[in-house]
């Protein structure tokens, strides 16, 4: 058998574990080997016997660790008392390898919080899970449910981490999103790029304590009744307010080429830097700030066009109007053209039924007039269908409503000038969004979120549809390295520790 230490070696040395380890695999190896063994057992055996050599090495480290410290003969404290009484201790961490035991010394004074400045250094979690142990946790999360995750990161590693604990790390890994947000630079976009930003509403299914407090009353009022009644809703979901952010180069097109169908036959521009968010927890207006905010860190000047695109929504509109003017520019609010379209097939199927062609080519004609700057023109015309007694009262009902929505939202429908200009009238990357961040996770059969677990896990999906995972997470290493040890110690205190962070 291969010896991957000398026979001489005394037992107290460096690695001595790690090294034993490694020839028990060896000689396990060795031994498959002979055996015939395929290439899956061969894989299977390294996997799981390596894992030991890997908790070994980790455990060897920290014990090495642990025999060079030369503790000072007192620490103080941030509250400027000097922590004299020294006692040794050996802290249970679990970490990607398995469970270890973490040596050093613990200062205490009478009445006083006890400080551990080995813990300090290696950055150490309050709890017992190590930061690349939440991390794995967090990141199967994104995609897989809590108890899938749970499995999958017990498979995987050495250490399990049960359900409980699990939300309970993802909730506290997602504490500094918000910060990390506002405390960036934001990426300045290319010269002549545009700066979009689209805003828009997603609901997700909650339990009772996750709704908000009228919903929550409503639901309460309705659980007695066996059936709905017609147009009744659950009261079961919580809206998420979702944004994006994002530059793109100008594209200019025409109204015959966008009907014609060309803008889809060429190439593209393509968004740049895109962020996207959702939240739960936030108002609309937090949220619709946020996204400013994040627009105004890319363009500080204000040297580029804003464009706002939005669907329509009352409360959004105030509250982009009430940031455009806390942020000091005047952006082009421009209604989603697909929101329109849907309103003019509402109106086609009352007026032509499911016929199909003779609906499509009444909408199409409609399409037209709305892209040309005739809005007004289409809505005086629904208005006269309206007022026929020849048509049912329902049908006058919705051709009503779609005329006076084309006439309620017609100064923000100015495509001809928009796509003259080169920008966006559609919200395609904000309907993307609440696919991806909210319906694809979120959406899911029976599936029924606490307020503060969804939050947290929209914020991890979001951190990685904007391609911020890593530097996240460096940021937040370095937030929980100053709440858990760095406050609690004198200014001069691990120094050495405040220039490594």
């Amino acid at each position: 058998m291969l010896k991957l230490y000398p026979p001489s070696q005394p037992l107290s040395a460096p690695f001595h574990d790690t090294l034993a380890a490694a020839n028990a695999l060896v000689a396990i190896l060795s031994a498959r080997v002979g055996g015939g063994a395929s290439l899956e057992d061969l894989e299977t055996t390294i996997a799981e016997e390596g894992r030991k050599v890997l908790r070994a090495a980790m455990q060897d480290a920290l014990d090495l660790g642990a025999s060079q410290e030369a503790p000072p003969a007192e620490v103080v404290g941030a509250d400027g008392v000097g922590r004299t009484h020294r006692r040794d201790v050996a802290l249970a961490h679990r970490t990607l390898f398995g469970s270890v035991v973490v040596r050093g010394v613990a200062f205490s004074g009478r009445g006083y919080k006890r400080l551990i400045p080995r813990a300090a250094r290696l950055q150490m979690n309050p709890g017992m899970y190590s930061a690349a142990l939440r991390q794995r946790m967090c990141r199967t999360v994104v995609d897989s449910s809590f108890d899938a995750a749970v499995d999958e990161v017990a498979r995987q590693t050495s250490s399990g981490v049960p359900k409980r604990q699990a939300e309970e790390v993802v909730r506290d890994a997602t504490k500094d999103f918000d910060t990390f947000y506002a405390e960036r630079a934001g990426v300045v976009p290319a010269s002549g790029h545009l700066l979009v930003l689209s805003m828009d509403g997603k609901g997700v299914v909650m339990t009772p304590s996750g709704l908000r407090d009228a919903t929550r009353a409503r639901a309460a009022q309705g659980r007695s009744r066996r059936h709905l009644g017609g147009g009744e809703k659950t009261d079961r979901k919580r809206m998420a307010e979702v944004a994006a952010v994002y530059d793109i180069a100008p594209d200019v097109r025409t109204v015959e080429e966008l009907m014609a169908g060309g803008a889809s036959k060429r190439r593209r521009p393509k968004p740049n830097h895109k962020r996207v968010w959702a939240s739960l927890s936030h108002s609309l207006a937090v949220v619709v700030d946020q996204a400013f905010a994040e627009a105004a860190r890319r363009d500080p000047e204000r040297r580029h066009v804003w464009v706002v695109l939005v669907d329509g929504n009352r409360d959004q509109l105030r509250a982009i109007r009430a940031a455009s003017a806390k942020y000091g520019v005047k952006p082009t609010i421009t209604l989603d053209v697909v929101h329109v379209i849907e309103y003019l097939w509402r109106a086609a199927r009352t007026i032509h039924g499911d016929t199909g062609k003779a609906g499509e080519a009444w909408v199409e004609q409609c399409l037209q007039l709305v892209l040309t700057g005739r809005t007004s023109q289409v809505a005086a015309s629904l208005r006269g269908m309206a007022r026929s007694k020849k048509r049912t009262a329902s049908a006058r009902t919705v051709l009503g409503k779609v005329a006076r929505y084309l006439v309620g939202y017609r100064q923000l429908m100015t495509y001809a000038a928009n796509l003259k200009a080169g920008l966006p009238i559609a919200t395609g990357v904000i309907e993307g969004a609440c696919r991806h961040l909210i319906a694809d996770r979120m959406d899911r059969t029976g599936a029924r979120w606490g307020l503060d677990t969804a939050e947290a896990v929209l914020r991890l999906r979001a951190l990685r549809s904007s391609g911020d995972w890593d530097a996240y997470w460096r940021h937040h290493a370095l937030c929980e390295l100053q709440r858990n040890h760095l406050m609690n110690y004198a200014d001069h205190e691990l120094a050495d520790l405040r220039m490594a962070a």
